[in-house]
């Protein structure tokens, strides 16, 4: 088995536990793959670069926080490989493992593990002349970014006009992606094995403005009402930022892909979530 690793160096301790886990993957008769740019650090590990790094692999291992899993996620899903993430970072809800438990990646290696499948957004940006699509693993968020003043948001359901929103912005997320950036502006919890779109106003000037919940077949389109000279923002995930300008708009809808998460432990949801969130303060 080749397992393609991908560690975030900004986080602490995140190169300590690729040199361990490269050494008991190699004890387990597994092959550990870093990206070529590490070659110099010399560990016992292969290298490969782009493409290769993860077309060549079986699973793919991230070593530090969720940012890094949801980076990651976006090469899980376009190379059909299960994804498994050690914790590093301080929250890490979305990783299987901590530090401690690297003993468990040995049922990977001999395929003792099953798979979560993960619910991804298809996010198309349609902006001047261009047509960007990205998948979100958690969220698509357009926000007012610079601008001084609250923007009017019009949003549309299966392309008939729903609501208008005056706010700093709106999040499209997923079940994933409930307990993110959505959950700080005051959505729900949603079980990942629900199939939905949920949308979370932030800081809408409205005693109306609740986060809703839409049907996995839904289609939304939102667009800002702008000034020429004026801009907002789209990021996916929290990576990419798009600049959206006056007549642009952004239509969210569920994937027809999935990711899939390697699960190693017997714990539900919502023990995860208990457990995260209960220490996440501290």
């Amino acid at each position: 088995m080749r397992v393609a690793l991908i560690p975030n160096l900004d986080k602490q301790h995140a190169w300590e536990y690729t040199v361990q886990v490269c050494r008991l993957l190699r004890e387990w008769r597994a092959i550990p793959v870093l990206p070529q740019y590490l070659q110099d650090r010399g560990t016992d590990a292969e290298y490969a670069d782009g493409d290769a790094l993860f077309a060549n692999s079986d699973v793919l291992l991230t070593i530090g926080g969720d940012g890094t899993i949801l980076h990651a996620a976006k090469h899980a899903v376009r190379y059909g490989k299960p994804l498994l993430g050690l914790n590093c970072g301080r929250l890490g809800f979305l990783a299987e493992l901590e530090a401690g438990e690297m003993d468990l990646l040995r049922n990977v290696t001999e395929g003792r593990f099953t798979m979560t499948p993960r619910m991804l957004l298809d996010v198309t940006v349609h902006t001047g002349n261009r047509t960007l699509r990205r998948l979100a693993l958690n969220d698509a968020v357009v926000s007012r970014s610079g601008l001084p003043r609250l923007v009017e948001w019009t949003v549309q359901y299966q392309q008939q006009c729903l609501c208008h929103y005056r706010s700093d912005g709106l999040i499209f997320a997923t079940p994933t992606g409930s307990t993110g950036y959505s959950l700080s502006a005051g959505g729900p919890v949603i079980d990942p094995v629900t199939r939905c779109v949920l949308m979370t106003p932030v800081c809408p000037h409205s005693v109306f403005g609740r986060p809703v919940i839409f049907g996995a077949e839904s289609e939304l389109c939102v667009q800002a009402a702008l000034n020429s000279d004026e801009t907002v923002r789209a990021a996916i995930d929290g990576d990419e930022i798009i600049a959206l300008h006056a007549g642009d708009r952004v239509e969210i809808r569920t994937a027809k892909e999935q990711l899939q998460l390697i699960r190693l432990k017997n714990r539900s949801f919502y023990d995860v979530f208990t457990a995260k969130f209960s220490t996440a303060g501290e």
